[in-house]
């Protein structure tokens, strides 16, 4: 399919992952990145001046103002998420939001309801669902290889210093960040186990603090029931140590599936029943991460799933992750939430 139209972004927000977003498009031929904003106006200023952007904003409403732009890419902290959505779509841009779609799913429908109103594409950013391994385990998965699933989990254990907080004290806070680790790390794999099996018709969870000085948690655990009669967990820390790849892992009559990811690398490893299936090692991973936050180092996904939004707007589609695709997981997280309040098992919404 020809796109005869160059698309014109605008990023707001400049931190860690817009770097990504800028390599991401960067590769894209029909996107060019044109503005970008940042309440930091010297950060901002820096991250124009080192990928040669020429217009650089503090108010994202003056970014939103400009008319040469298509789409804005929204990187900013979770809870600023529902303003600049809403706002976004107001101005007539479509919107692509880095994950979660907003810090709490009211939110979230806000910008799906803005959205919508203002006939402008929504998009969420879960780009592991559009690498190859992703891929080919749905596909997988799909075609009854693993035969009947039994067990579902996924296994996300990291290392997070008190610093990593402090450095950014939103992170710490119900209120702004909308979770912890759940919703700033977890979210992508909950997101990955939902889209390969469907979501949880219940879940009993509990959620702590174990080793930071935080309102959010640190750690959690739940065990989900699916209509299927699949039984789930998921289990998530930043308190251990040194950090592991995040696994989603599915148990089969026929066979086994793990998926890992670690800053943007994807391994996926199948053992099925039967002997020529079994060469699908793509990965190893030759040391352990000494606690450190190493850097993403991976665009491709993040390109492959601008190029799909893109495509969406163009021949007018919906895009593979939209606003109701991607507030799933959301739901699945304020669903272990209150089941840890309660103390008792929940259904979801």
């Amino acid at each position: 399919m020809i796109i005869r139209k160059i698309f014109n972004f605008g990023i707001i927000g400049t931190g860690q992952i817009a770097h990504i977003h800028y390599q991401a498009l960067k590769n894209i031929h029909n996107a060019r990145l044109i503005a970008i904003q940042d309440i930091n106006l010297k950060t901002a200023m820096n991250f124009a001046r080192k990928y040669k952007i020429k217009q650089y904003y503090k108010n994202y409403l003056d970014l939103l103002k400009n008319k040469k732009i298509d789409v804005v890419i929204i990187c900013t902290p979770h809870w600023t998420h529902e303003e600049i959505g809403i706002n976004a779509a107001k101005f007539g841009k479509h919107v692509l939001i880095e994950k979660p779609l907003a810090n709490t799913a009211k939110s979230a429908e806000n910008i799906i309801n803005s959205c919508k109103k203002n006939n402008v594409k929504l998009g969420v950013i879960f780009q592991n669902r559009f690498s190859n391994r992703a891929l080919k385990l749905k596909s997988y998965i799909q075609r009854g290889k693993l035969g009947k699933i039994v067990v579902a989990n996924v296994l996300v254990n990291w290392h997070r210093t008190q610093e990593y907080y402090n450095n950014a004290p939103w992170r710490a806070f119900k209120s702004e960040a909308g979770g912890g680790v759940l919703m700033t790390q977890a979210i992508h794999f909950i997101d990955l186990l939902q889209w390969c099996i469907g979501q949880p018709e219940s879940v009993y969870a509990y959620t702590d603090v174990k080793t930071h000085n935080i309102e959010v948690e640190d750690t959690a655990v739940a065990v989900l029931r699916f209509k299927s009669g699949i039984l789930g967990i998921i289990e998530s820390t930043v308190s251990t140590y040194p950090e592991l790849p995040a696994q989603l892992c599915l148990y089969g009559s026929k066979g086994i599936a793990i998926l890992e990811e670690h800053r943007g690398k994807i391994k996926l490893t199948i053992l099925p029943n039967n002997e020529e299936e079994k060469n699908y090692k793509i990965i190893n991973y030759k040391k352990m991460f000494n606690g450190a936050i190493p850097k993403l180092q991976e665009s491709l996904n993040h390109q492959k799933q601008i190029e799909d939004f893109i495509e969406s707007i163009y021949f007018n589609k919906k895009p593979e992750v939209d606003g109701r695709e991607g507030i799933k997981s959301l739901k699945i997280i304020e669903s272990i939430y209150r089941s840890s309040n309660r103390k008792e098992e929940v259904k979801l919404n």
